[in-house]
C-alpha cells in the first residue's frame, strides 16, 4: 500500500514539474493537465 501511494505521489511531483516545463511548449498540456488534476484529486481526496 505505501508502494502504491509513492508512486502515485511520484507521478503527481511528475506531472506538476511536466507541466510547468512544456506548459510553454506544448499546446496539448492544457488538455491533459485538468486530467491529471482530476485524476490526483480522485486518489488523495
Amino acid at each position: 500500500m505505501s508502494l502504491f501511494i509513492i508512486g502515485h505521489m511520484g507521478l503527481f511531483f511528475y506531472t506538476k514539474i511536466g507541466s510547468i516545463i512544456s506548459i510553454r511548449d506544448l499546446p496539448t498540456t492544457n488538455i491533459i493537465e485538468p486530467f491529471f488534476r482530476c485524476f490526483n484529486h480522485l486518489i488523495f481526496e
